[in-house]
């Protein structure tokens, strides 16, 4: 991985690459992100970088053996160590990370920005809990005892370390604290919060930044050949996952089907139409969880789009040029009265669907929900 295959973070990657020009390279590092913003990718580009043998002034060569091997992550320097949990090809405990190098390879080619649940996914246990268990800390220890093979750095990456559990955390205090010599960690995680104080004490925190609609449109334009105004579109709908945006763009999204989708089920909704929901809902909790959750996104905006419309117009709202005349129709019923409930109740379903909640009983509850919201009336400012 290169610094110039990272979405956006231009200020956080220039920071990076000066503690290495300037020899001041953190021996334990917290990368922060909010989800699909490219912790891991980022980790990887910096471990490369650093190991490079032929660094340029702003990133990693990307052909010199070290390169070749860490972008496989093949590198026997670099040492990977992510939630895991039994799975059929695992019955029995205890599972290790190094159980799972072949699948982490593949799922980290393919989607470096996806999420802890699309990796316990891609390993058929979404249904359980991935942890960091005090043996694979024992197993962390070990790997970094031995003298590096090929490079002057030992990299240790742990993925999602809100992930380490309390016994396993306790256990890599000493090492953080006090690393064998060119060694470094870097840390990851979506939920600052979740991580014992004694392990942030121990380590240098990196914010990274949440990536803005240009930067995630750009990225889909040049590496996917979406189109200017889909690439758009899609960066709106992904709020600054670059993830969801780029399953978008691989689903190939018809934003006129997602509209017209839309609005058909608006209408069941508006005229209490229960048996019409109740096949709409039969229909949409069949089509898949991403799909499901980029149709909740793409309502959510259109929510937002409404209510601008109202303040606004419609020529300081971004719409595509097939969702001006529903707009307009479409903003009548959506006012200062019900629109915070309403994208309240929307962002509560998307995360039901993220936590894999049965899809008939979100999108049941959530019609039911719209279906009182829709009609009730504007306020009355009090004279």
């Amino acid at each position: 991985m290169q610094f110039n295959k990272i979405v956006g973070q231009k200020k956080v990657k220039e920071s990076l690459i000066q503690t290495i020009k300037e020899n001041r390279v953190s021996h334990a590092q917290l990368y922060v992100e909010q989800p699909g913003s490219g912790a891991l990718p980022l980790a990887i580009a910096y471990s490369q970088y650093l190991c490079c043998e032929n660094q340029s002034e702003i990133d990693s060569c990307g052909t010199c053996p070290s390169c070749l091997k860490y972008q496989k992550l093949e590198h026997p320097d670099l040492h990977c160590f992510y939630p895991v949990n039994t799975n059929p090809r695992n019955p029995k405990p205890p599972v290790f990370s190094k159980d799972f190098a072949t699948e982490w390879r593949e799922f980290v080619a393919n989607s470096p920005y996806s999420s802890l649940f699309d990796w316990l996914k891609s390993l058929d246990i979404e249904n359980k809990q991935g942890n960091i268990s005090a043996k694979e800390s024992q197993k962390i220890i070990n790997s970094l005892t031995l003298k590096s093979f090929e490079s002057p750095y030992k990299v240790c990456i742990i993925w999602m370390v809100e992930k380490l559990n309390v016994a396993a955390a306790n256990k890599l205090l000493k090492v953080l604290e006090e690393p064998p010599e060119k060694t470094l960690f870097i840390l990851t995680t979506e939920n600052y919060e979740s991580i014992l104080p004694t392990i942030i004490s121990r380590v240098q925190m990196v914010q990274l930044e949440k990536l803005n609609n240009n930067d995630i449109a750009l990225a889909l334009q040049n590496n996917y050949n979406v189109e200017p105004a889909v690439a758009l579109n899609y960066a709106q709908l992904s709020e600054g996952n670059f993830a969801y945006a780029l399953e978008m763009a691989n689903m190939g999204h018809d934003e006129e089907e997602l509209m017209d989708d839309f609005r058909a089920w608006m209408l069941l909704c508006f005229s209490r139409n229960v048996a019409g929901i109740n096949n709409w809902v039969e229909d949409t909790s069949g089509i898949g969880r991403v799909r499901q959750i980029n149709f909740l996104k793409y309502a959510l905006s259109t929510f937002r789009k409404a209510l601008l419309q109202n303040f606004s117009g419609l020529d300081v709202v971004p719409v595509l040029h097939h969702e001006k005349d529903f707009l307009l129709k479409f903003s009548k019923f959506v006012h200062e009265g019900n629109t915070i409930p309403l994208i309240d109740e929307f962002s509560l379903a998307i995360q039901h669907i993220e936590r894999n909640v049965n899809a008939k009983i979100v999108f049941m509850d959530l019609s039911l929900k719209v279906l009182q919201l829709l009609i009730k009336k504007v306020p009355q400012v009090a004279k």
